[in-house]
């Protein structure tokens, strides 16, 4: 079965999009085939991670929760500027899909029981980018995942504002789902030498315990021109900080569903103890 995780917050502006994008290129270059789902009308990480416009595409999350498909395995994704990663496309009529569906008996099932008929190696990491609210497209993102990922900003002392309400859902997606767990609580826009973040970053180790993850995604001018330029940031700069932050989150990712990288990556240091050692 594939590795299906799902990332949401209820809040807005806390890295939700960016983490699902570079995190599906960091996985890839560990050997994985990714596929990234994105389940907001908003279509940001389309936007960031597509080659095509979300109008321009005939598969999307909405064709296929309103039940357009073939019979059979299928594979509705397309690529993407990542190798490696693939994607389902957002699309701005996820919007009227929510108030039709969400009166339907069992609409909540149908994302889980399309995943069931794609074409999805084992090793499939399948990661599910959610709108910024707790609504029919992400329980339907939650019923379909094993774990899910919380990101928060930083710093923000409203970060946990609502968190609650997330928690609750995720106990009532269990009822559908018993298997769905937190795979880990991350920290975005992390900056270590102000204090209101080592608080932040102390408060998230003693509320989650093992659920916070070590690895954090520091502030990065390099990290906000990767979606204007739709490359991630290991196309962008990959001896950069955050080429380095999403690496090791990947890693942790990968040892928390107990998998170990396929292929190592070659990081900035690797390459320099190279060069050293060629020139010696």
């Amino acid at each position: 079965m594939p590795y299906v995780i799902s990332a949401l917050n209820q809040k807005g502006g806390v890295g939700k999009t960016t983490t699902v994008f570079h995190l599906s290129a960091a996985l890839s270059r560990m050997g994985y085939p990714v596929l990234a789902i994105d389940m907001d009308p908003q279509a940001n990480l389309s936007l960031c991670l597509g080659l095509q416009h979300p109008s321009e595409v005939r598969w999307t999350v909405n064709t296929i929760l309103r039940g357009d498909i073939e019979d059979g395995l299928y594979t509705p994704w397309y690529p993407t500027s990542e190798p490696g990663v693939s994607l389902i496309y957002g699309d701005i009529r996820l919007t009227s899909l929510e108030r039709e569906m969400g009166s339907k008996a069992f609409a909540e099932l149908t994302l889980r029981q399309c995943l069931k008929r794609m074409s999805l190696e084992d090793n499939h990491v399948v990661l599910i980018d959610c709108p910024p609210s707790l609504s029919y497209l992400t329980v339907n993102a939650l019923v379909a995942s094993r774990y899910c990922l919380i990101p928060f900003a930083s710093g923000s002392r409203f970060s946990f504002d609502g968190f609650d309400l997330v928690e609750n859902l995720i106990g009532e997606i269990q009822a559908y789902n018993e298997d769905l767990d937190i795979l880990g609580v991350l920290l975005n826009m992390h900056d270590g030498r102000k204090k209101i973040h080592r608080a932040m970053f102390s408060s998230i180790q003693q509320k989650f315990g093992s659920k916070a993850f070590h690895a954090t995604i520091s502030p990065s001018v390099k990290l906000e021109e990767t979606s204007a330029e739709g490359k991630s940031i290991f196309q962008h700069d990959r001896k950069s900080t955050g080429a380095r932050d999403f690496m090791a989150l990947g890693r942790e990712v990968l040892s928390r569903l107990g998998l170990e990288p396929l292929v190592q990556e070659v990081t900035a240091e690797a390459e320099g103890e190279q060069a050293h050692g060629s020139a010696a």
